[in-house]
């Protein structure tokens, strides 16, 4: 990438500031189970918007964002009572593509979530750990949106159980009663923690790009 002037080095801190706080938002809406709030902050007019979550496969266009954020998590709430859904967002790495039109970004993401255990959906404590890697872009407003957005697993243990023993079989099972059908596989393999994992950059390091078509 070239050198920025002042007005464009201005520009970039003013774009990163928005993608910032539109994924502070997500944590926040996800967070208060407003998912319908969540799948707002997509660029709904693209019917190539999609999600991916790690052992969950791909959802594409507009209806599988409502299908995973809306459906699903509402049918794990069910009438909210003790749900709870926090996500925090660490060590972000943010590229803003140098057409100014999208931007490229991956968080860490420490969390926990309160859950129902099989067999009979008592509600239990959960650690969960994994990364976001999103493609944000412009809509035809000149705002910030989500486009693509990867969700991948490092482990999901109970509170009282390491998640290495949970990989060898101790601890709970979650239900996840009302999962949506997907429209595809996922594209990357991921599983969660593994004795035998050796682990790789994924989501991808983000890197200076000119345009999403040259990225």
């Amino acid at each position: 990438m070239g050198h920025l002037t002042t007005e464009q080095k201005g520009e970039r801190l003013w774009d990163v500031h928005q993608i910032k706080n539109l994924m502070g938002r997500y944590a926040l809406y996800h967070n208060a189970n407003e998912h319908m709030k969540t799948v707002e902050l997509f660029d709904l007019e693209r019917e190539d918007c999609w999600l991916e979550c790690g052992g969950m496969g791909v959802y594409k266009g507009p209806e599988g964002i409502r299908k995973f954020f809306y459906d699903w998590h509402l049918s794990l709430a069910g009438d909210g009572k003790g749900a709870l859904n926090m996500h925090t967002l660490t060590s972000e790495v943010i590229e803003v593509a140098e057409d100014g039109q999208t931007a490229y970004a991956v968080w860490v993401s420490p969390g926990v979530e309160t859950r129902r255990s099989e067999p009979n959906g008592d509600m239990v404590a959960m650690w969960i750990w994994g990364k976001y890697g999103v493609d944000f872009i412009k809509d035809k407003n000149g705002d910030w949106k989500f486009w693509h957005f990867t969700i991948t697993l490092d482990f999901l243990t109970d509170y009282d159980h390491s998640w290495v023993e949970t990989e060898s079989g101790k601890g709970v099972t979650v239900k996840n009663d009302g999962v949506p059908a997907n429209d595809g596989p996922n594209t990357f393999e991921d599983d969660g923690y593994s004795l035998n994992k050796v682990w790789g950059m994924n989501p991808s390091m983000p890197m200076p790009y000119e345009s999403y078509d040259k990225k």
